[in-house]
């Protein structure tokens, strides 16, 4: 619902026409650059991402835009469970997002989950969203940790490209985009191939598998 909604209200605010959703997503998830010249033509995307966050924030915050409300974010079914079983592990955890900063922080201390993380990356102003990797090599900076000691755990097609050639080991969560990882030849890459993993509950389970694996 809330990615549907800012849809709605984006194409809305700069008066193109508006294609179905799944069109959207498909193109959104094939090539970032190209959505933006296809559905928005002639506006900077920079332009289009600012206020896409800017009308994604406000509904993650409650408010009312257009005459329609968005509830609250919720968290994924067993993310506190797998985020217990990941502290047993005793890695460094961290959080890299296309997300203002300071929306992000207040959400995370919000559902009571900054204890797990030690260190946090949002967006600001100046700073690159993914798919660059930008995010990533500052966290690894603040961390103080070499990529190959890594895995890198997302969601979307842009954590994949983000974390690509970055010498780090990935992981994809969700059956339909790991589809379109494969579709758009995504899996090469030097530290090896992604993992694809249907749903959160999976991951403490085979990162453990997968960290023994290493030398």
């Amino acid at each position: 619902p809330l990615v549907r909604a800012t849809h709605d209200e984006l194409f809305r605010r700069f008066g193109f026409p508006m294609p179905s959703h799944e069109e959207l997503e498909r193109q959104w998830r094939a090539d970032h650059a190209v959505f933006y010249t296809r559905f928005f033509p002639g506006v900077p995307s920079e332009a289009v991402e600012d206020v896409w966050h800017e009308i994604t924030e406000k509904f993650r915050r409650g408010e009312e835009i257009n005459g329609k409300r968005i509830g609250r974010a919720a968290l994924f079914p067993g993310a506190v469970e797998a985020l217990e079983d990941l502290k047993k592990i005793k890695r460094p955890l961290a959080v890299v997002s296309n997300r203002r900063e300071e929306s992000l922080l207040r959400e995370i201390e919000a559902t009571g989950l900054s204890h797990y993380f030690k260190h946090v990356y949002g967006h600001q102003d100046g700073r690159q969203r993914k798919p660059s990797s930008q995010s990533i090599d500052a966290t690894l900076k603040a961390l103080g940790i070499e990529p190959g000691n890594v895995w890198y755990i997302g969601d979307q097609i842009s954590d994949m490209a983000a974390a690509s050639g970055r010498g780090m080991y990935r992981i994809l969560i969700g059956r339909e985009q790991g589809v379109m990882a494969r579709e758009l030849g995504m899996e090469k890459d030097p530290a090896g191939a992604i993992v694809y993993l249907d749903a959160l509950r999976e991951l403490p389970a085979i990162l453990r598998k997968l960290l023994n694996r290493q030398p």
